[in-house]
């Protein structure tokens, strides 16, 4: 949303989005201007691609389709979040893995 112009208005389900993003409104929407955010959204896609090649490589796979929930992890500071995760010594809370969940 951001790459195609969104300005947080926070107004998309009321149909008066500022930027005509989310509106059904012609008026509103003749402010895009379809071949730059086609520029910035394909800019952001390429940019997007290359991290998560990058995070692949991290963690030490060759394809991100290799990805599994297990290979991840969650980190949280403390004071988020602490009515649902046990108190930690060290400050930090470690959910467990994500396969948990999914099994």
């Amino acid at each position: 949303m951001l790459a195609i112009g969104c300005i947080q208005a926070l107004k998309c389900h009321t149909n008066e989005c500022p930027t005509g993003i989310t509106a059904n409104n012609t008026w509103r929407m003749h402010g895009i201007n379809i071949s730059e955010k086609s520029t910035r959204i394909h800019k952001y896609l390429a940019g997007f691609h290359q991290d998560m090649l990058e995070l692949t490589k991290i963690l030490g796979y060759s394809d991100p389709r290799d990805i599994k929930p297990e290979s991840l992890r969650s980190f949280l500071q403390k004071p988020m979040f602490n009515a649902y995760f046990h108190d930690d010594p060290f400050g930090i809370f470690m959910p467990s893995p994500i396969s948990e969940k999914w099994n």
